[in-house]
């Protein structure tokens, strides 16, 4: 799978661009991560999401006529706009990834996701496919939430069958 989608990951001690630091980025087919080390907050949990946030973003790319972005914005709080993109976001100090109840129960994981569809995507992307029990406790209490996994879900097993929502709450299960 990741042959297929993903030809290089590159590895810095930082990122910055537009005058901002971040954790990761991504181009056609190749993903860019900082790792400035665990003791400034790139703990392995955060390598391993910041991975699967880029990489859902190149599949997002890809497999554009696959990803049901009309369905999934119905499940957003009509009162919650996306704001604009992630780099404003980051810009505006509006970036951050921590899960918060007050933004699962408007169809976002956490502040982040209401920069844009696709960190909206990414965000839930990241939560997936990292066995996040955080992750799953937000699908299992919000319906919102559960309903874009839902989606998301479906999204990864078209691209491949084994791809299952038992397989990604096994994941939760060895964390």
């Amino acid at each position: 799978f990741l042959k297929k989608h993903v030809r290089k990951v590159y590895v810095a001690h930082s990122l910055s661009f537009y005058g901002l630091s971040y954790g990761g980025t991504n181009s056609t087919d190749r993903i860019y991560l900082a790792n400035r080390g665990a003791r400034r907050g790139y703990t392995d949990s955060f390598f391993e999401g910041s991975f699967h946030h880029e990489l859902s973003s190149i599949l997002l790319r890809r497999h554009r006529r696959k990803v049901p972005r009309r369905e999934w914005i119905k499940f957003n709080d009509p009162a919650t706009p996306y704001r604009s993109n992630g780099t404003q976001a980051v810009k505006e100090g509006t970036a951050s990834t921590r899960y918060s109840s007050k933004y699962q129960e408007k169809g976002f994981l956490a502040q982040y996701a209401t920069a844009s569809f696709e960190e909206d995507f990414n965000m839930m992307a990241e939560g997936l496919l990292t066995g996040s029990k955080g992750f799953w406790k937000a699908v299992d209490s919000h319906p919102r939430i559960e309903s874009k996994c839902g989606l998301l879900i479906k999204f990864y097993g078209e691209l491949d069958p084994f791809f299952t929502e038992e397989y990604f709450r096994a994941l939760a299960k060895t964390r």
